[in-house]
């Protein structure tokens, strides 16, 4: 009976102890671990794993495609790789790499995080498409000599000449332009004004020409170290006693242009001599010979009037010259002392003139009627050759003169019989 109760007591003692687990020890626990979400390590700042990462061209001569790449990655991160897409890799955090060529490269960045304990617990990666363009150089030469102080501009050739980027020449007279996209370009070349060769030598575009329209243009598609440019010295002249000032302003507010080249040439086109307008817009040459001349206003991508100029010992001392540049559409020339009226001004472009040439007016006050307005183009002994319609003033009026024998004409602006303005017209073909 004892050994009975034994066991009875021992059965219910160790049932009640299982209970006791149950209850206080096990149950908790899975209601515990079914109160959390399942992606709870997720969730938590110590596990935030985001791969991301920017670049910019850092080239140099030595090493022309060479990217700078910035990790922008987020996390804990304790180990990273990038793969650039031309075989090369780096575990560095942020890379500097040169590229083979130019071309397009598929570059990749991988990361690792670690938790509290630094244990990797996440990764990331991501891709980005990292576009190499071109790069173009060449030397400068005076007198096959190296010009170690200058400057070299360059321009895009689309629907219009764009400047894009302006270099300065290393002490070996080469000039370096870095990641350039594909496409047609126009570079462009000075001494310094503190180079012993500044006033000796003319700027010059790549092809050794002096005008834009005649410069050798760059098919950029490929690397091209070797776009090498001769400056065109100045032609010795005996000193006269001509001298040439005049302004370039702007065609429709009369703001002064600073640094605008001026280039005086022969009947030929021969440059002769240069110079560049101040702050104020004024240009000046002195100690010419007397004789007849073209003084062209020479802006990249812009076509400009050729003005003649006839100096002697009765017209030695021309003054009042104003280039009038409109930086939307065209340049121009106007010669003060062709106007009869101070109010309206005539602008003759492209002058001299090939197939056909525009005309248009100076015009400050308003309300002016065209009607009573009538053009005539007139030969050098005074014969009108045409008289085309003229509807309004402020209008560009078109002129064909494919059918004019090359020389000089007058274009004269009449109110009845009164001259309001005149300007001259040089037909070549």
């Amino acid at each position: 009976m004892t050994n009975n109760w034994n066991t009875l007591n021992h059965i219910f003692f160790r049932t009640i102890f299982y209970l006791y687990l149950l209850l206080f020890l096990i149950i908790p626990v899975f209601v515990i671990a079914g109160s959390f979400p399942e992606n709870i390590a997720n969730t938590t700042d110590e596990y935030e794993c985001v791969a991301d990462f920017t670049y910019y061209p850092d080239g140099t001569f030595d090493k022309p495609n060479g990217f700078q790449f910035i990790n922008l990655s987020v996390g804990n991160i304790v180990y990273v790789e990038w793969n650039f897409g031309d075989g090369a890799s780096s575990d560095q955090f942020n890379p500097a790499h040169e590229f083979p060529e130019a071309g397009t490269y598929n570059v990749c960045l991988k990361i690792y995080c670690a938790d509290s304990l630094g244990i990797i617990c996440c990764s990331d990666s991501v891709c980005k498409s990292v576009i190499v363009d071109y790069n173009i150089g060449g030397h400068v030469f005076a007198n096959n000599y190296p010009i170690d102080r200058g400057k070299a501009w360059l321009y895009k050739i689309e629907d219009e000449i764009i400047p894009v980027d302006t270099v300065l020449f290393d002490t070996l007279g080469y000039y370096f332009f870095y990641q350039i996209p594909e496409g047609e370009y126009i570079v462009k070349t000075s001494p310094s004004n503190n180079s012993i060769y500044y006033n000796s030598f003319f700027p010059v575009y790549f092809g050794d020409q002096i005008v834009w329209n005649n410069a050798e243009r760059i098919n950029v598609y490929n690397n091209n170290w070797e776009l090498d440019i001769h400056l065109e010295p100045v032609n010795p002249q005996s000193i006269g006693n001509g001298f040439i000032q005049g302004k370039a302003i702007h065609y429709q507010t009369g703001e002064p242009l600073a640094d605008i080249e001026i280039i005086l040439t022969d009947l030929s086109y021969n440059p002769i001599k240069f110079t560049f307008t101040d702050q104020d817009g004024l240009f000046s040459i002195s100690n010419i010979e007397y004789g007849t001349y073209y003084l062209t206003a020479e802006i990249t991508g812009f076509y400009c009037n050729s003005l003649m100029i006839t100096l002697d010992d009765e017209n030695n001392y021309i003054v009042d010259l104003e280039f009038l540049i409109n930086y939307n559409t065209y340049v121009g020339i106007f010669n003060r002392t062709n106007s009869q009226n101070n109010n309206i001004s005539m602008l003759i472009y492209p002058n001299p003139a090939q197939e056909e040439v525009i005309i248009t007016f100076r015009v400050p006050a308003s309300g002016l009627d065209s009607k009573k307005y009538r053009i005539s183009i007139r030969d050098m002994n005074g014969k009108v050759i045409e008289e085309p319609e003229l509807n309004f003033l402020y209008d560009h009026l078109k002129l064909d003169v494919t059918a004019y024998p090359n020389g000089i004409y007058s274009v004269v602006l009449q109110d009845n019989e009164l001259i309001i303005s005149r300007g001259k017209l040089i037909v070549i073909h």
